[in-house]
């Protein structure tokens, strides 16, 4: 089996992941994908994640230029109501706890 394209890779813009833009685009176009797509995280409505998130963009979309192989995504993660709400009214989820009893 031959694989063409990758559509989930994070960068160092994902909590999870350090894998700088430009190594990424090294890699896969010396693995031969013809298409990739970079997805970094949004876990949370948390401005440091939408921090990353915006970086994540401003640097693929500087790339795409010279990379048109390059595609950008994202990676949502759901959440429960009452931690989205928390993290509207704060900004953050610091002092955020689950719901001990039901279903949030």
């Amino acid at each position: 089996m031959i694989i063409h394209s990758d559509w989930h890779i994070h960068t160092e813009y994902s909590y999870d992941a350090s894998l700088p833009l430009d190594s990424l685009i090294a890699n896969a176009k010396e693995q031969g994908l013809r298409r990739f797509g970079v997805t970094d995280h949004v876990n949370f409505n948390d401005t440091s994640f939408l921090n990353d998130l915006k970086n994540s963009a401003e640097n693929v979309t500087k790339r795409q230029k010279d990379c048109p192989e390059l595609m950008l995504g994202v990676e949502f993660t759901p959440i429960a109501k009452p931690e989205f709400d928390h993290l509207a009214l704060t900004g953050s989820r610091e002092g955020y706890a689950l719901p001990t009893e039901g279903t949030p």
